[in-house]
């Protein structure tokens, strides 16, 4: 499997992915260890801080998902859509403000190693393929977060959107009817990035993690990052569950 993986990542500029199965052992991964700008990968990041502040919060957080941010014009249940579905960065911003002055950088430092993601930081924003798999596992297995504020964040990652067509969602033609996939993708134009991270549940087999992070090295164009990702998520499945 590796080699098949190693091929596919080879070319088409810099690579960083893991794959991580169900028992957290680690099925592959190549630079998973490297900084980077994880893209909009952070943004489930933010979600997280949001949501752990707003648990502390008098009434918890059923009670703060219909209030918002001082003069935001939105509910932290709108902008929570709007960032975990939509991608849409205004919203980011304003949660990110939000988790800032509500819990203090002193604290989202804190809980940022304490969720075993120590290379992960807001500004500027950075992390690596391993913490951002880290994350997500506590996330899906209720370990970093309340049951219910995991609950929010995975609804959102699973939400069908018309951009749901490439990269890991190309699963979606060769997975069983009942398997489930939660992605937050992410791209930048300058310097050009493109990432997917995300779970895929199997029916029977459990809960795969996989992010993709590609990098153009200058000859590459978006496409061809955006088809790469697609290609590995692929033949990883194919590899992994070969008859």
């Amino acid at each position: 499997m590796r080699q098949r993986l190693d091929e596919i990542l080879a070319e088409g500029g810099t690579w960083h992915a893991i794959i991580q199965g169900p028992d957290g052992e680690i099925i592959y991964e190549r630079g998973s260890e490297s900084v980077l700008h994880p893209a909009s990968a952070i943004k489930t990041v933010i979600a997280m801080l949001i949501l752990d502040w707003m648990e502390a919060q008098p009434g918890g957080i059923e009670k703060q998902l219909d209030s918002g941010p001082l003069h935001a014009g939105r509910s932290y249940r709108q902008l929570l859509q709007a960032m975990l579905v939509v991608s849409e960065e205004e919203a980011a911003q304003t949660l990110q403000d939000a988790a800032v002055e509500g819990l203090g950088w002193k604290r989202i430092g804190e809980l940022l190693i304490e969720w075993g993601a120590p290379n992960t930081r807001l500004v500027p924003r950075r992390s690596t393929a391993r913490d951002i798999a880290i994350l997500l596992d506590g996330i899906y297995h209720n370990r970093l977060l309340s049951a219910r504020a995991s609950a929010i964040i995975l609804d959102h990652m699973a939400a069908k959107t018309a951009g749901d067509t490439a990269r890991i969602w190309r699963l979606a033609n060769v997975l069983p009817p009942s398997a489930v996939i939660y992605n937050k993708r992410g791209s930048l134009t300058d310097p050009l990035i493109v990432a997917d991270t995300g779970i895929v549940l199997l029916p029977d087999e459990g809960a795969y993690i996989i992010c993709v992070f590609g990098y153009s090295n200058g000859d590459v164009i978006y496409e061809e990052l955006d088809q790469r990702i697609g290609d590995f998520a692929l033949a990883w499945y194919k590899l992994q569950f070969a008859d």
